[in-house]
């Protein structure tokens, strides 16, 4: 089994995937971990896919993943993280919005075995802000978070930050249980681990750069708005079931029953 596996999920980003992989493959083939990337084309109607297969080997394999059909990020993730190998799972956006600094700590929580995920939380006050983003999505993403927090009782609201880590056992656990594709999957996935007792830590991201959201606001909004319903609604169904915890470690839990 491999130390990590990198989830990265794409969609018409051949332009962009061949200096994102350079970068990566660059800092993790000398992080001491033995270490794949795996892009996961989601349907994409460009030359996504050639760009990975295109690509010289290096001391970090990279594989592709494809979608037929484009299914949405949270499939994507989903997809990836099922082909993975890793004891350690990570997934970050094609554009790296964040710092390798970031990823290193998102993995490094968790290889040390002081969380069992590790959740970028851009809500933190020593998080950077992009101040270009557009006032109304601010006022959406605010009032999105708010009502996570109404809705299904999450102690954080900013559960969509594109950065993520999860100790490889439970993220083979927890994604096949998801049931919502888009970018509703986020708080999904943060209402599984944190009403499950699982090990949480949230960390503060720095922006490597602007990140270009591919968030559609009204409508991309009316769903993610409705996806916290279904979750809520999924749970009281049972739709989730009962699954046995990882074995216990030491360390702060999240937990909604407690």
């Amino acid at each position: 089994m491999l130390d990590l596996s990198v989830i990265v999920p794409a969609y018409n980003e051949a332009a962009r995937l061949p200096a994102t992989l350079d970068v990566l493959e660059e800092h993790l083939g000398g992080g001491g971990w033995t270490t794949e990337i795996i892009v996961v084309d989601d349907g994409s109607t460009d030359e996504t896919r050639g760009a990975v297969q295109g690509r010289p080997t290096s001391r970090v394999p990279v594989g592709v993943v494809t979608l037929p059909l484009n299914r949405g990020k949270g499939k994507a993730v989903a997809t990836g993280v099922a082909a993975s190998r890793g004891r350690v799972v990570a997934f970050i956006d094609a554009d790296l919005p964040y710092t390798l600094a970031n990823l290193d700590h998102a993995v490094g929580v968790v290889v040390r075995g002081e969380a069992d995920a590790a959740l970028g939380a851009r809500d933190l006050d020593e998080s950077s802000y992009d101040p270009s983003y557009p006032l109304v999505r601010q006022i959406a993403g605010r009032s999105y978070a708010a009502l996570i927090r109404l809705t299904l009782g999450l102690p954080f609201g900013d559960t969509q930050c594109g950065l993520k880590s999860f100790e490889g056992e439970l993220a083979r656990r927890l994604f096949p249980m998801l049931t919502i594709d888009g970018y509703g999957f986020d708080v999904e996935l943060a209402y599984l681990v944190c009403s499950r007792g699982y090990r949480i830590a949230r960390f503060p991201v720095t922006l490597s750069h602007r990140h270009d959201s591919r968030v559609r606001l009204v409508r991309d909004s009316i769903r993610m708005f409705g996806d916290l319903w279904r979750v809520r609604r999924n749970e009281r169904r049972g739709t989730y079931g009962p699954f046995a915890p990882l074995v216990p470690a030491e360390g702060p839990r999240h937990n909604l029953a407690s």
